[in-house]
């Protein structure tokens, strides 16, 4: 008899707050606001890769937010997601694409993450397959040529130069200029050392 009189009175501030249930609920607020967010584990799924548009209209703060998601999986679905990412970006006009581009960089070298990383070696290239490419690739190509090592940056220039003597003389030109142009515009490294 003692037992059921406890275990009424111990009940009664249940009922009163909406029963168990509403009990539960406020349990579940407190563990929800006192608990850190889960972090994405590398065997998470990986996103869907967005159409060149569906990713234009993103807020930059979206794109970071789905790149760092991305950096969280494994080698082989992180390498394809890029790869269809890469496809659909550049399929956008090249003034959209250099924007994105120096977005990508300027977030990066605020949130220290291109010091994280090794910049992945310039591709070796046709003088047409150099030329098939907007300035702003071509201006990222010369900053991953430079974070080579010396005597690997020599010889990469080396058979670029070799490379790119076969067109006119004027297009060499025009390359060169190009080449001054984005380096003035945007800076010979990657991300420069604040003031």
């Amino acid at each position: 008899m003692v037992s059921r009189g406890i275990a009424r009175s111990t009940r009664a501030p249940c009922r009163r707050a909406g029963g168990h249930r509403g009990a539960a609920a406020a349990a579940l607020l407190v563990a929800t606001l006192l608990l850190p967010a889960p972090r994405l584990s590398a065997e998470a799924a990986p996103p869907r890769v967005p159409d060149a548009w569906e990713y234009v209209a993103m807020s930059p703060e979206q794109r970071h937010e789905l790149r760092e998601r991305v950096r969280l999986l494994p080698q082989a679905p992180r390498r394809a997601f890029d790869r269809a990412l890469m496809e659909q970006v550049r399929s956008l006009p090249d003034w959209l694409y250099e924007a994105l581009s120096n977005e990508r960089v300027a977030v990066d070298c605020a949130a220290g993450r291109m010091g994280q990383e090794a910049l992945p070696p310039p591709p070796e290239l046709s003088a047409r397959q150099y030329l098939e490419r907007v300035p702003h690739q071509r201006y990222h190509f010369r900053l991953r040529a430079r974070a080579l090592p010396p005597q690997e940056r020599q010889g990469y220039e080396a058979r670029l130069a070799a490379e790119l003597s076969t067109l006119a003389p004027w297009l060499q030109r025009a390359l060169a200029e190009e080449a001054a142009r984005e380096d003035a515009r945007y800076g010979p490294v990657l991300c420069p050392a604040a003031p």
